[in-house]
């Protein structure tokens, strides 16, 4: 019996663990907007972009952006501050580039939306109000990001958020409801005894985890699809200034035309 029913606990467990995941991800907040860099960056004069869903005509209402850059290693230090106009992408992407370079280390930035040189924080950005906190590292080496210019890198920073999102958390989400479905139907079918009862609940159990396991595999190639397209993103921005490389329509329309 206990040869039985320990598979069948291991699978429930695994299945809820799996199941849990997109409210994992939600709670450290991965599904919200992007901001970059969040985590480590390359490039001694960095490139700030973020993602502003309600972005309007700023520029025609004296609407400027102050970005404020802190080194978390040596508080004495002056913070590096840029009031700006930002530029622009597909719509609803802001991007500042750092005039001044920075020495390797631990960083801290905000952003602030300015009217006149009040900072204005009653307008959210996606699901947040303005000021933008982040931190990141800066590091000696650079990433394969680092090359990309920012028509190219805010196109693979969405894409592959979307991915990780929709496809990624959903395979893994099928895959938990596969298990956990494969797994009551065969502890009715081997170990609880109901009769027709066990029966009904065995077919509607395995129909379900065949189901949950098609769904799973269905997003899984969706997923690794998309990987694909984000090596090309990544390939034709390395050589934009070289070939002159456009990116697909897809990823654009994807891009300006989602919200």
């Amino acid at each position: 019996m206990n040869a039985i029913i320990r598979p069948i606990i291991l699978a429930l467990t695994l299945s809820a663990t799996l199941l849990a995941s997109p409210a994992v991800l939600r709670a450290q907040g991965m599904t919200g907007t992007i901001v970059y860099p969040s985590k480590t960056t390359g490039l001694a004069s960095p490139v700030f972009i973020w993602q502003d869903m309600y972005l309007s005509d700023d520029a025609g209402k004296g609407i400027r952006h102050r970005l404020t850059v802190r080194d978390r290693d040596r508080a004495e230090a002056a913070p590096v501050v840029l009031v700006t106009t930002p530029e622009i992408y597909y719509r609803q992407y802001y991007m500042l580039r750092l005039p001044s370079e920075l020495a390797p280390g631990r960083y801290e930035y905000t952003i602030e939306r300015l009217s006149g040189t009040s900072p204005l924080g009653t307008r959210h950005y996606h699901y947040a109000r303005y000021p933008i906190q982040r931190e990141f590292e800066l590091t000696a080496e650079k990433s394969g990001l680092d090359d990309l210019p920012p028509g190219y890198l805010i196109p693979w920073l969405h894409t592959e958020r979307d991915n990780r999102l929709q496809n990624g958390c959903n395979s893994l989400f099928f895959a938990g409801g596969a298990a956990l479905s494969f797994g009551i139907g065969l502890l009715f079918y081997s170990v609880i005894d109901f009769g027709v009862i066990s029966t009904v609940i065995c077919v509607l159990a395995f129909t379900s985890s065949a189901t949950g396991a098609a769904a799973s595999a269905y997003y899984g190639c969706r997923y690794f699809s998309t990987k694909r397209k984000l090596g090309r993103i990544m390939d034709l921005g390395k050589n934009a200034t070289l070939k002159g490389g456009i990116l697909d329509d897809s990823v654009l329309s994807e891009i300006e035309f989602r919200y």
